[in-house]
């Protein structure tokens, strides 16, 4: 039990077997003090909480600003612009296009393209880029690889009228291949909002998805080469072919890294995977003002993050997936999803709806937890608004200090 007065003894009660009776014990006496006087100390009260009146959802208000391709971008431009760091360090170079006459993102877009086409001969690669619907697409749909600008305007032109925009995006023409052949990572995160406060978690494990065909720039029409979506490759005659349903682990990745590219000595644990998880801790950071904004109900979702590697291994996002596909379609897979939604359960639900209490406790109750907590708003977005209001009061001369705390926040929750 924690006293909360202005001067708390912290006092911890142990059951004695005599008659069942609380013995209350000063835990100062055994240098609990040393962790009291602590910075990282917090002082929490505690209530009772009836377990049968508390529902979670599966899907966060609001998700949009991060799980699609529009949302991510805006999200990680905005982000990336108030702490004064550059967004295409790990996103690659894009620009949402409304359409192609007056729109300022498309003239800044054929800067851009222009800049590429000059300097293309003497970087001895080629100009290509790819288009992607900004809203409510996933599995591939709508997404085509161009090499010129006419196709570039044609893909942007077909969809002028509607309320759909697109996301011009540079391509990462030289990818890390797998035998000669094109893939992307598939990783997931779990973001919970519990109370009302806002938690995200990365799992440690995943998988490559890889295409059946050998990977070259002089045929962009082919599918089968430049993208690695399931629901793509699977109708491909050599499905399956190379790898179990186009599917390899990380450790399977690693012995290939070993075997084929010993002498590069790369370590796709120690030095891939670690870069994955700090770009994806900013993608939660880069929303967190902006999902579940209402904190009405309990929620939890999963999503599924999709990167590239370029051919130094180094990883680039590529898109964040609401409602991933948890289709078995392999025989790691058969393992590595139900494993992952079993984990998001263990931190989502078990909390509030805890077993009965004097139930025993098995060895199956203790498995490793394999989702790592990234992000924690009362601690990492407590130092955000920090740096968001730090901002703001150097960009703004305006004498109202609480116009002066938000204006940047807003900012940010708007964009």
């Amino acid at each position: 039990m924690l006293d909360t007065s202005s001067n708390p003894s912290i006092i911890y009660q142990v059951p004695v077997k005599m008659n069942d009776v609380l013995r209350r014990v000063d835990l100062s006496d055994l240098g609990f003090f040393k962790i009291k006087n602590s910075h990282s100390y917090t002082v929490l009260n505690t209530k009772e909480i009836n377990s049968d009146s508390i529902k979670i959802y599966n899907k966060l208000e609001f998700n949009q600003h991060l799980a699609n391709k529009k949302g991510l971008y805006k999200s990680l431009k905005s982000y990336h612009k108030i702490l004064g760091t550059n967004v295409f360090s790990y996103h690659p170079v894009t620009f949402h296009i409304k359409t192609t006459e007056d729109d300022e993102e498309f003239v800044s877009f054929m800067q851009a393209f222009n800049k590429y086409e000059k300097r293309k001969n003497k970087k001895k690669c080629k100009n290509i880029w790819i288009v992607k619907p900004g809203e409510n697409s996933n599995r591939g749909n709508g997404i085509k690889v161009c090499k010129s600008l006419g196709e570039i305007k044609e893909a942007v032109k077909g969809n002028e009228g509607s309320l759909r925009t697109f996301i011009v995006q540079k391509y990462i023409e030289k990818p890390f291949l797998l035998h000669g052949r094109k893939f992307d990572i598939r990783c997931y995160a779990l973001v919970t909002s519990i109370n009302g406060v806002l938690q995200g978690y990365f799992y440690n494990d995943g998988y490559l998805r890889t295409s059946c065909a050998e990977y070259n720039l002089k045929d962009t029409e082919n599918s089968y080469i430049h993208l690695t979506n399931d629901a793509i490759q699977k109708h491909a005659e050599d499905y399956g072919k190379f790898e179990d349903n186009n599917k390899l682990s990380y450790k399977e990745f690693q012995r290939y890294l070993d075997f084929h590219h010993s002498d590069k000595k790369f370590q796709f644990f120690h030095t891939v995977l670690p870069q994955i998880k700090s770009i994806i801790k900013d993608t939660i950071s880069s929303v967190f003002l902006k999902i579940d904004t209402n904190k009405r109900l309990n929620c939890m979702e999963i999503f599924g993050y999709d990167f590239m590697l370029d051919y130094n291994l180094k990883p680039w996002i590529i898109e964040v997936n609401t409602n991933p596909c948890l289709e078995l379609s392999s025989s790691y897979l058969s393992y590595l999803i139900p494993t992952m939604v079993d984990n998001a359960f263990r931190i989502a639900l078990d909390c509030n709806f805890p077993s009965t209490l004097g139930m025993k406790s098995s060895f199956e109750t203790m498995v490793e937890n394999r989702f790592d907590l990234i992000f924690h708003e009362l601690t990492d977005g407590a130092k955000l608004k920090e740096i968001i209001q730090s901002t703001a009061t150097e960009e703004s001369d305006i004498s109202d200090v609480e116009k002066k705390d938000s204006v940047k926040i807003d900012s940010l929750i708007n964009a």
